[in-house]
C-alpha cells in the first residue's frame, strides 16, 4: 500500500505540480490587468546568442554554452513548451504516457522516469544532453547529482501564474536560439488571453473546480485560468490557497452555479451537491486534463471551453420544480463541451481511465482524510 500510494502521488505531482502541470495571478477578475508577458522578453530577442546565463530555482547561475542539439525535459509542462517552440527534434528524453502522448511523436522519445515517477538518473546521463529542463518538484538532490555527471542542469521555478508560462517560453527559447518563435508563441498567447477576457460575462458565475476531491485556491495558475474565463472561483473567496481538499461547507455555502473537472475524474456526489445551482441545472464542464494541468501555452484551450460554458451560464427559476425538471444541453454545442449526464456519472469515452480512477480516486481519498486529521 505505501508503494501504490507513492506511485499515485508522484503521478499527481508530476501532472498537477508547477514543472509539469496543476500550478495567481497577473490578472485580477474586474480591474486593471497587467500584461502576460516576460519583462525581459525584448531584450532577449535583441540577443540571442550564445553563451547565455540565468540563475535558475536553486540559486545555480546555469551556463549553456552553444545551442544545444541534445534536450532533456523531467516534465509534461516543459516538453509542451519545447513543442511550442518548434524545438521538438532536440529533445531526446522527457517523461513519456498520457501526460505527454498528445504531443506528436513524444513517445517515441526515451522514457526518463521511474515507474514511481522519479527521475531515472543513469538514464539521463546516458543520453549525453547538452541541456536538461527540471520541474521544480524535483528533488535539489538529484539535480545536483545530474550535475555532478557532467550535465549542465536548469530547475524551472514553480508556475504559479499565466505569466508564469510566457516566462518560461521566452527562457526556453533563449536557451535554445528560438528567440523569434518564443516572441511569437507569447504574442499569440496573450491575445488569446485577451479575447477571453473580452468575451467573459458580466455577472460572474461561481465555479468549484474538482480534482479528486481536490481544488485549486489562490497562488496557483489555474485559479487565475479560471478568473480570467469569466468564473468566480468558490475555493478562492474562501480563503483557499494552493491546492487543498474542497470543503463540504465551501460548497453548501457558496453554492456554485458550474463544476470545472478535468477528464478522468470523477464528478462528486451526494450531499451539498446535489442541491447546487450546477446540479440543478446540470451545469458541469469537462476539460483536457493534460491542458488544464500543465502550465503551458496550450492552456488557452480549455480556458476557451470555460469561457464559452460561462457566457451561458442559466439561473435557477423562480419556479424551483421547473428548475429542477431542466435537462443541460451545453454539451450539444451551446457551451464549450459542457456535460449533459446526470451529476456524479462517468460518460465513458475518456481513454485510459476507468479501475485505475477509482483507484486513485481512492488513494487520495486517504491522503485527503490523513491531511485533514494533522
Amino acid at each position: 500500500m505505501r508503494t501504490l500510494t507513492t506511485l499515485v502521488v508522484a503521478v499527481l505531482l508530476m501532472t498537477v505540480a508547477p514543472g509539469g502541470a496543476l500550478a495567481a495571478s497577473a490578472t485580477g477578475p474586474t480591474g486593471t490587468h497587467a500584461s502576460v508577458s516576460d519583462s525581459a522578453g525584448a531584450a532577449t530577442q535583441r540577443d540571442c546568442s550564445f553563451p547565455v546565463s540565468r540563475v535558475d530555482a536553486t540559486g545555480t547561475n546555469v551556463t549553456v554554452s552553444e545551442d544545444p542539439e541534445r534536450v532533456v525535459v523531467l516534465a509534461p509542462s516543459a516538453a509542451q513548451t519545447m513543442w511550442e517552440l518548434n524545438e521538438e527534434s532536440s529533445v531526446v528524453g522527457l517523461p513519456t504516457g498520457p501526460t505527454t502522448a498528445y504531443l506528436e511523436g513524444s513517445q517515441n522519445r526515451t522514457d526518463v522516469t521511474n515507474q514511481d515517477g522519479t527521475v531515472n538518473q543513469e538514464r539521463v546521463v546516458g543520453l549525453q544532453p547538452d541541456l536538461v529542463l527540471a520541474p521544480n518538484i524535483v528533488p535539489n538532490g538529484t539535480v545536483s547529482q545530474l550535475r555532478s555527471a557532467g550535465l549542465t542542469v536548469y530547475k524551472v521555478d514553480f508556475g504559479k501564474s499565466l505569466a508564469s508560462i510566457t516566462t518560461k517560453v521566452s527562457l526556453f527559447g533563449r536557451f535554445t536560439g528560438a528567440c523569434d518563435r518564443a516572441a511569437t508563441v507569447n504574442s499569440d498567447f496573450n491575445a488569446s488571453l485577451e479575447d477571453i477576457r473580452a468575451n467573459a460575462p458580466e455577472q460572474r458565475p461561481r465555479v468549484a473546480y474538482f480534482f479528486y476531491n481536490f481544488t485549486t485556491g489562490e497562488g496557483t495558475f489555474i485559479h487565475e485560468a479560471i478568473e480570467t474565463a469569466g468564473g468566480d472561483n468558490i475555493a478562492a473567496n474562501a480563503g483557499v490557497s494552493g491546492y487543498k481538499p474542497l470543503n463540504d461547507e465551501i460548497v453548501a455555502d457558496r453554492n456554485p452555479q458550474w463544476v470545472v473537472r478535468p477528464a478522468g475524474s470523477p464528478l462528486p456526489s451526494g450531499a451539498p451537491w446535489d442541491s447546487t445551482t450546477a446540479y440543478r441545472l446540470n451545469q458541469t464542464l469537462t476539460v483536457d486534463n493534460n491542458l488544464i494541468s500543465q502550465p503551458g501555452p496550450r492552456v488557452v484551450q480549455p480556458m476557451q471551453n470555460m469561457s464559452e460554458a460561462f457566457q451561458n451560464t442559466r439561473q435557477v427559476p423562480t419556479d424551483t420544480a421547473t428548475a429542477k425538471t431542466m435537462t443541460g444541453d451545453a454539451g450539444d454545442g451551446g457551451a464549450g463541451g459542457a456535460e449533459t449526464p446526470a451529476p456524479g456519472t462517468e460518460t465513458g469515452g475518456q481513454p485510459g481511465f476507468g479501475a485505475v480512477t477509482a483507484l486513485v480516486a481512492a488513494v487520495l481519498g486517504v491522503l485527503a482524510l490523513a491531511r485533514r486529521e494533522r
